[in-house]
């Protein structure tokens, strides 16, 4: 189990991840090409959700879904949903969450003369006619904006915005939106440490092993594109406290409008693209890591078909496994609606199941309170048991010994095998199949 673990730490950083693009060639009805749309992913679904987006001049509030790229090129399905649909946007600020498998949509600019400050969630979006829900959120609101940065915080089970722009008014505030099980609340962060100034179009990903959100790019109040990196930490303690990072290595220049994701089996945040408000794009892939040290920049060079540069895809990670989903976005004149796969490999060896009898496992929630549960997908192969250890290798508990058949699913409690809660942390599943061993990573929270 050791060596296990120091794989999952040192592989990334050492001899990078193997990452590899793939353009997809789905059949069906797929969306018109597009920028500034908004997308999650459901894992135990297989599927890509696509709301809204824009071109010059129109913006749209349809809705698909492009099932089965795990296993394929994938199906493109427009939906119909129920509820109350939003109207057209595009560069709202989207964020899967997880533990009730919904899409949460905030803001956005309908391309002609209005921004929004609504909140929409989008439930059983698993399904063919997934169901609206405009959400009267209490508590002072943000002012209307669009493209605004957003993440998800899967500690406290809530999403953090910073900034935006509106008819020319930059936003530097950050707002996080609570009690979304509930009764959905807006709270405004006071962080201290300044902070990155006004902006649109920024990056940011939550890290939350570290509780820290990542701050990059956007144009600023001064319309220029700065390639600063701020980290706001201490999040789940307090407002926070902004720091100004200098990370070296192969730098990116400044830009708007990118893709991001926190890719915690390799420590780091990856970025894709961007560019200029009405100008050049860009189509480079970009490190920062490792962010639980001193991180510093490095240039990826996937192999396979790499997108061309574009500005304001949107995109999902598909954690369980490793891979982001990207659609869509625009240089110039062209509006794009190709799909690519961005792979990586994190260089678990033990991991040696034939991938045609490889389970997909989901675990969710990720980090967890008091329970989490790990979902086994697929139509054929076995799990014959699962045990989680400690960092150190130590056995904390067997959760289950029982040869089971695919689909079927496995609980942890977060107690050990003497019945005592384990304290925070990162904890390994190692799930043993016929076919041989497969490691997954869950945090603990308190």
């Amino acid at each position: 189990m050791k060596k296990i673990f120091l794989v999952l730490i040192l592989f990334c950083f050492l001899y990078g991840a193997g990452e590899n693009w793939t353009l997809l060639s789905p059949s069906g009805t797929p969306p018109s090409g597009r920028w500034g749309a908004a997308s999650v992913y459901d894992t135990l679904a297989d599927r890509f959700i696509v709301f809204g987006g824009a071109i010059w001049g129109a913006a749209y509030n349809n809705l698909y879904a492009l099932d089965g790229t795990a296993s394929g090129n994938g199906i493109w399905t427009q939906l119909t949903p129920t509820g109350s649909i939003p109207g057209a946007r595009g560069f709202c600020a989207p964020v899967y969450d997880a533990p009730r498998r919904r899409m949460i949509i905030f803001g956005g600019y309908n391309m002609s003369a209005s921004c929004y400050n609504q909140v929409y969630f989008l439930d059983s979006l698993f399904q063919q006619s997934p169901r609206w829900s405009y959400v009267s959120v209490s508590g002072p609101a943000p002012t209307v904006r669009q493209s605004s940065a957003a993440a998800y915080d899967p500690i406290q089970e809530r999403v953090i915005y910073f900034s935006g722009w509106c008819g020319y008014s930059w936003k530097n505030d950050v707002y996080v939106l609570e009690n979304i099980d509930s009764s959905p609340s807006w709270r405004r962060l006071f962080p201290t440490g300044g902070g990155p100034g006004g902006r649109w179009g920024a990056s940011c990903v939550y890290d939350y092993n570290n509780d820290r959100l990542y701050v990059f790019g956007g144009m600023n109040t001064a319309q220029a594109y700065p390639n600063d990196v701020w980290v706001l930490d201490s999040l789940q303690t307090s407002d926070g406290h902004w720091t100004q990072l200098s990370p070296g290595g192969s730098i990116p220049t400044g830009r708007m409008w990118l893709a991001s994701i926190y890719d915690g089996s390799c420590d780091r945040m990856l970025l894709f693209g961007g560019g200029y408000f009405q100008g050049s794009a860009l189509n480079d892939l970009r490190s920062l890591d490792p962010l639980s040290s001193t991180p510093s920049w490095s240039l990826i060079n996937p192999t396979g078909t790499s997108p061309s540069s574009r500005l304001g895809p949107s995109w999902a990670l598909d954690e369980p496994r490793d891979r982001l989903i990207l659609f869509g976005g625009n240089y110039y004149s062209n509006n794009y609606n190709n799909v690519y796969v961005l792979t990586w490999d994190t260089g678990i060896s033990e991991d040696k199941t034939p991938a045609v009898n490889r389970p997909i496992i989901a675990i969710e929630p990720n980090p967890f309170r008091n329970f989490t549960t790990i979902n086994f997908e697929g139509d054929k192969g076995f799990i014959s048991s699962v045990m989680v250890f400690d960092c150190q290798g130590r056995l904390i508990k067997t959760c289950s010994s029982d040869r089971q058949q695919l689909p079927c699913k496995v609980v942890w409690d977060g107690k050990d095998e003497n019945g005592f809660k384990v304290s925070s942390g990162t904890y390994f599943v190692i799930i043993k199949t016929d076919e041989g061993e497969i490691l997954k990573r869950v945090v603990k929270i308190f």
